[in-house]
């Protein structure tokens, strides 16, 4: 369900006064689908981009315990960083042209995208391994793949 900041219970006539004045430009956040990866993408992006207004609207009604911290905020971004790896090879995959000869260059892509970072967290580095090691059953090098490839 997303509601808006203007939802929020237990406004001040201040706020009320402000909302009237202000033109109504309605941001809302985004919701997972759970059939397509890149919704994660989309929610992630969505938090980030409205993590003050969430941030108030949670303080306001007394939610302080559910606001995102420093270090959550960073890991946020990183998770945001390295799926908008997976972004562009979505792409690349959902165009009308399309052959098993990109499976090549998206394995490639995934490898370089999973490379590990000294900067990386904990959390990023499980998630970067976890894909890696579950490369060859997602994407295998059959021999129909390598034949056109060399092709």
């Amino acid at each position: 369900m997303t509601r808006t900041l203007s939802d929020a219970p237990e406004t001040s006539e201040c706020d009320r006064k402000h909302q009237q004045l202000m033109p109504r430009k309605f941001h809302r956040l985004k919701n997972e689908v759970p059939t397509r990866w890149n919704s994660s993408l989309y929610m992630i992006d969505s938090i980030l981009h409205l993590q003050a207004e969430v941030s108030n609207a949670l303080k306001r009604t007394g939610h302080y315990d559910q606001c995102l911290r420093a270090h959550e905020l960073l890991l946020l971004q990183d998770l945001r960083n390295f799926l908008n790896n997976f972004s562009a090879m979505t792409d690349l995959v959902s165009s009308k042209i399309t052959s098993l000869s990109l499976i090549a260059l998206i394995c490639a892509e995934i490898v370089d995208a999973c490379a590990a970072c000294p900067k990386d967290s904990d959390e990023l580095k499980l998630l970067k391994t976890s894909v890696q090691a579950n490369l060859d059953k997602r994407l295998p090098m059959t021999d129909s793949v390598w034949h056109c490839v060399l092709w």
